[in-house]
């Protein structure tokens, strides 16, 4: 009688393994003088800066800019959008990395551009800031306003 071994490979022995892999939010700071442009979901009831998920066919700098068009109807000016914070972010859903993206000079009237999705918009002065509010876009803002670009929100401590 033949006898076969096998062995069991635990994934965390596999090359590569522990190399994280998640989703990147990017996150449109729309700026208009000292005030930013943020919409509310409908179904929760969050105000949010319009975002979207990274797709892998784009690059962050493209993603901001579907983000201001299809989102909010916006013609972001490329010569006037930067990165402006990075935050890895964790909650019962995983990880995710979000790229924040202050955008100073674009073409257009915001309007809503999808009511199942967002039902309310306005632009909010950064120090009265719209409620509920994420924690996480809470976070970035405050980092936002200070010398401090990399946050991390939703991990214990």
């Amino acid at each position: 009688m033949r006898t076969t071994h096998t062995t069991a490979v635990s994934p965390a022995h596999l090359p590569g393994a522990d190399i994280p892999r998640f989703p990147v939010d990017i996150h449109l700071m729309a700026r208009w003088d000292r005030q930013i442009l943020f919409t509310r979901r409908t179904d929760q009831g969050y105000w949010l800066l319009p975002t979207s998920t990274l797709r892998t066919s784009e690059t962050a700098t493209a993603a901001v800019h579907r983000v201001a068009n299809e989102q909010v109807a916006l013609t972001a000016d490329p010569a006037f959008t930067w990165l402006a914070g990075v935050q890895h972010h964790h909650d019962q859903g995983g990880n995710r990395l979000g790229l924040y993206f202050e955008v100073r000079r674009f073409h257009g009237i915001p309007l809503i551009t999808d009511r199942r999705v967002h039902d309310q918009m306005g632009w909010f002065p950064l120090d009265r800031l719209p409620e509920p509010l994420t924690e996480p876009v809470r976070t970035a803002l405050a980092s936002y306003q200070s010398p401090e670009y990399y946050t991390e929100s939703g991990w214990v401590r």
